[in-house]
């Protein structure tokens, strides 16, 4: 069993192949990244609609993680591959 760090999205789904930033403004976004920093930087994306997970995510990888323009913390994930998602999450 494979275990990554949840990167929940509430505003946007990741696929495989695609490249997006995802703002760091949620402390719970900020966690996984961090997490996934200090590992393989990989994490899991998982689409959250009232306030459950999907059962299907995302492994992704972070490419970079800095500030947008703007000035926002923010990382940029590269899609993977779909994941399962087993028990235990909630």
């Amino acid at each position: 069993m494979l275990k990554l760090p949840v990167l929940p999205l509430a505003d946007s789904v990741v696929l495989p192949g695609m490249v997006v930033p995802v703002r760091l403004d949620n402390p719970e976004i900020q966690a996984a990244v961090d997490a996934a920093q200090s590992v393989d930087r990989k994490v899991l994306v998982v689409p959250r609609l009232d306030g459950k997970y999907a059962a299907v995510g995302t492994i992704a990888v972070l490419e970079q993680v800095g500030r947008l323009p703007s000035g926002e913390k923010a990382a940029v994930v590269r899609g993977e591959g779909r994941a399962q998602i087993g028990s235990g999450v909630t």
